[in-house]
């Protein structure tokens, strides 16, 4: 009994505070400033400002400028474009569990199992944030920089697993990483640098493209720079307190 009701119980818990919060939208100080940007400047005047003042996530503000650009103000549409990032998510954890059980499990799992342990795992993640979960998953400007890398990371991760080769597709998801949030860009390296020495070293008999791992971190890498190196990161950084470590 408690097999079953007690996920089914986090995942409505999930869903009601999800929607709770997707539709009684509160005013958010960074959702207004991409909004009055947007409509002062255009989508390439606002892409082209917020990277030299803002901070250098170049692919979260070409998505803010787009997404604030058709959603304007209407809190309505915020509250689907918020779902519609959060179908992104448990489909692309869908599909890094499916391609991950193929790989190294050698098992084909079933389209209700991937649909459960998404929703499930979706569910852990958003109560294990306690209160951050609604600046990750209620913000649209924030949702399309932190939600939005682990998202792509997810399709990402996807492709690297599998023992096929897709270099295009791989390099423009590793370019899309760098140019979000910073630290996950960083982890994501490592965690591509991880995989190549453990399928070098733990298992060989499981042939993943290199190619595709080196890629994806060239790819990542010279993202990340682009974004560290702008003049909106080096503003952004001089404002914030020191981070010393005693």
């Amino acid at each position: 009994f408690t097999k079953y009701i007690l996920p089914a119980a986090l995942v409505a818990g999930f869903l009601f505070c999800f929607f709770y919060d997707a539709f009684h939208y509160k005013i958010v100080l960074d959702d207004c400033f991409y909004d009055g940007i947007v409509r002062k400047w255009g989508i390439g005047g606002s892409i082209d400002l917020c990277y030299k003042i803002a901070n250098g996530r170049w692919f979260s503000h070409i998505v803010c400028a787009f997404s604030f650009y058709f959603l304007q103000q209407n809190f309505s549409l915020y509250a689907l474009y918020l779902t519609f990032l959060l179908l992104l998510f448990t489909f692309g954890v869908c599909n890094l569990y499916k391609n991950y059980c193929k790989t190294f499990l050698e098992k084909e799992i079933s389209l209700i199992k991937q649909i459960t342990f998404s929703f499930v795992f979706t569910a852990a993640i958003y109560f294990l944030l306690f209160e951050g979960h609604r600046e990750i998953w209620g913000w649209v400007s924030s949702a399309n920089n932190h939600l939005l890398s682990v998202i792509i990371c997810l399709f990402l991760f996807s492709l690297l697993i599998k023992e096929k080769r897709n270099i295009i597709l791989v390099f423009l998801l590793s370019a899309f990483v760098g140019g979000l949030n910073e630290v996950n860009a960083i982890c994501s390296i490592l965690c591509v640098i991880g995989l190549l020495l453990l399928n070098r070293f733990y298992f060989q008999k499981i042939k993943l493209s290199k190619l595709n791992l080196l890629i994806s971190a060239l790819g990542i890498g010279i993202s990340l720079l682009v974004n560290i190196y702008s003049g909106g990161y080096r503003i952004r950084m001089e404002g914030l307190p020191n981070f010393t470590l005693v």
